[in-house]
């Protein structure tokens, strides 16, 4: 295990108010300060370093007494302001002091930080693995009967969710950009009781596609689980031919449940003869555990829809609401270009358009501004194939274009495209 000890500090601390003056605090006598360490392996830090502008929440109670009613319950938030190993309160109302008659108190802390929490559940959603350091849920109860003669409070937070890890080795003749990854039947949605501290059961299960980085690592935080023998892997790669590999999860007897604080890897190999994947399979749980090797096989039963795969892209209305999503395919008409630098300057004349921008539409006549997405067009093969003003013909063309989903001429937008097709 490694330990990473985080300072929350709140001497001498100081804001400035809006007008750029320092905000004067009550006597720093009674101000509480935190060394807290996370245990095992640490999720959230990068290099196991916690990130600026990282965010934890604290609840300050009376002794043995649930949060509900507490004196002093207040879900007080503690900001990274550096990026090193030091928290300090967001803001004057987050500073949490110590009674001044000496009366002792517990703590209850977590990560990450919501404003919103109603009857001290706070929801858990892992149904988007695009964050993964947003979806880490860890939590602290350790603190108790504390008073202000005893100095610095211990916080040991710990992971309340697992993580997966998949590493591919060898692609055979797939290509590593036409991989998508899912995994089948998982919850999705649960909530956790900060006042018990325990996680409720899931109430939500749904497949959830996981990411891939330019390495060919996936990593996974799902909700624990007692039982995966009806869950897959499907690894997906969708490319001119697309090729489906599945694995079963149920098929290994040595690990037969997702347990909270526990990290799963996975080594996966695919051979060139495209028949099977050798894969190794082991479990480095925050406190150890079994290494298990399995076999995955090629299928030729119908994989799971991956949303914005080129099999499944999304249409112009799910690329608007799903900004910020990478290398993903979308479909649609192209119905015109720009004249200007704002989707308001839409033309269908392709004498006038830009050649660095397309429009694309779900529909063919009649645009409506609204519903219209501008694609960026970076100089070479592709701005060459789809701009109108040398292509005005391409006006009308349904097409699939892969890029990146993000703003472009103050709207919903796609950026960064890499391939294209054509629609017969």
């Amino acid at each position: 295990m490694r330990n990473k000890l985080l300072y929350l500090s709140l001497v001498c601390l100081i804001i400035a108010s809006c007008e750029g003056e320092p905000i004067s605090w009550e006597s720093t006598h009674n101000l509480v300060n935190f060394n807290a360490n996370i245990e095992g392996v640490t999720i959230r830090a990068s290099n196991d370093t916690w990130h600026k502008n990282d965010e934890i929440g604290v609840f300050m109670k009376d002794v043995n007494k649930p949060l509900a009613g507490t004196t002093f319950n207040h879900n007080a938030k503690y900001i990274n302001n550096t990026g090193n190993n030091s928290f300090t309160p967001a803001t004057e109302d987050d500073a949490l002091y110590f009674p001044s008659d000496d009366k002792s108190v517990d703590f209850i802390a977590y990560y990450p930080y919501r404003e919103v929490i109603n009857d001290f559940k706070y929801p858990i959603d892992v149904s988007s693995q695009v964050n993964l350091p947003d979806i880490d849920f860890m939590y602290s109860n350790n603190a108790k009967d504390i008073n202000k003669e005893k100095g610095e409070v211990g916080l040991s937070f710990t992971h309340q969710l697992c993580k997966i890890v998949i590493k591919i080795r060898g692609y055979g003749s797939n290509n590593l950009s036409d991989l998508s990854v899912m995994i089948t039947n998982v919850g999705t949605k649960a909530m956790f009781d900060l006042n018990t501290g325990t996680l409720q059961p899931a109430t939500v299960f749904e497949d959830v596609e996981l990411t891939v980085n330019k390495e060919g690592l996936i990593e996974a935080i799902l909700l624990p689980e007692e039982d995966i023998s009806q869950k897959e892997l499907w690894l997906i790669f969708d490319g001119d031919e697309s090729k489906a590999y599945k694995y079963s999860l149920g098929s290994e007897i040595n690990i037969t449940s997702f347990q909270k604080s526990t990290l799963y890897t996975y080594n996966i190999s695919i051979n060139e003869d495209d028949m099977a994947q050798s894969v190794q399979g082991s479990i480095t749980d925050w406190l150890e555990g079994p290494v298990v090797d399995v076999v995955a096989e090629q299928t030729e039963q119908t994989p799971p829809s991956i949303k914005g795969s080129k099999s499944s892209p999304y249409s112009i209305a799910e690329a608007q609401i799903n900004q910020g999503k990478k290398d993903v395919w979308i479909y649609g008409y192209i119905v015109g270009s720009f004249t200007g630098n704002s989707v308001k300057s839409f033309t269908s004349d392709a004498s006038t358009a830009k050649h660095s921008v397309i429009a694309v539409s779900d529909t063919k006549h009649d645009v409506n501004t609204d519903a219209i997405l501008p694609v960026e067009l970076p100089s070479g093969k592709v701005r060459g194939a789809l701009n109108i003003l040398n292509n005005p013909s391409n006006v009308g063309r349904k097409v699939k274009i892969k890029g990146n989903l993000e703003k472009y001429y103050s709207a919903p937008g796609l950026k960064s495209p890499k391939d294209f097709t054509f629609s017969i």
